[in-house]
């Protein structure tokens, strides 16, 4: 079956042509969303296979936690991989040249399971596939018949909340969730709409400003919406989550290894 990817066509697909694609995400990701996982996958963290063959919870390929029994426990987990990875880093040697680390150490004792206790208590978290790598590049499709026919990349997929999937690569369908505190005014519109709703009139971005593409988010959110996605702006807490996220990814950030 040919098929390329629909990254390299996308941009080229008169619009018509990209809602039926989008259409065929939207399913693909519905059905991620909703697969129910073996009663042998216990807890959030990564898959593994146990000596008989079966699925079961393992370390995730990202950030290298054990398996939790909470989603408060799978963060906690980021954190202390992040600080050990931190100690590693011949830049930022553990941030102990100042302040940091003891304010680090404090905010991962004290405020860290605080917040956690706060997010878990809204978000209610239900253990959830996690593909982590639902980009663009990643679907192929056949251009004869705009059908989708592979999702690639299952490398980095793992159990984390329902929330999850949207911190990582989304940006190409425009739908990650980053904190409001991004200097792009446009970014800011596009984490308030998909938090709290699209508007009817869609922003006009300024000539040249290519960091928020509305017409793609929109019709995205739509399709979404029509395969029964959950959605940013029905998963009460995700905000806080997120941030809590990006928070602990700035302690190591990859780009220094």
């Amino acid at each position: 079956m040919p098929s390329v990817r629909v990254a390299d066509a996308f941009p080229s697909l008169v619009f018509e042509e990209n809602k039926n694609s989008i259409h065929h995400i939207a399913l693909v990701f519905k059905a991620i969303q909703s697969f129910q996982l073996p009663p042998s996958v216990k807890g959030f963290d990564g898959l593994n296979f146990d000596d008989n063959g079966d699925i079961i919870t393992g370390p995730t390929p990202i950030h290298g936690g054990r398996p939790c029994d909470t989603v408060a426990g799978l963060y906690t987990e980021y954190f202390h991989t992040q600080i050990s990875c931190a100690d590693k880093c011949d830049i930022v040697k553990g941030w102990r040249a100042t302040s940091l680390r003891d304010r680090l150490d404090k905010f991962g004792a004290e405020k860290l399971p605080q917040l956690l206790r706060e997010v878990e208590s809204q978000l209610t978290p239900r253990p959830t596939l996690v593909h982590a790598d639902f980009d663009l590049h990643n679907l192929l499709f056949d251009p004869s018949t705009n059908q989708l026919t592979a999702l690639l990349d299952f490398d980095f997929g793992h159990v984390a909340s329902h929330a999850d999937e949207y911190f990582y690569p989304f940006d190409s369908l425009m739908h990650i969730v980053v904190p409001p505190t991004v200097e792009e005014p446009d970014m800011v519109s596009l984490w308030h709409a998909l938090l709290y709703g699209f508007p009817q009139e869609l922003p006009v971005p300024k000539e040249g400003d290519k960091s928020v593409g509305w017409k793609l988010a929109a019709a995205v959110n739509k399709a979404f919406a029509n395969a029964g996605v959950n959605q940013p702006s029905e998963i009460p807490g995700i905000d806080e989550l997120s941030a809590l996220y990006w928070c602990i990814q700035d302690v190591s950030p990859p780009l220094f290894f």
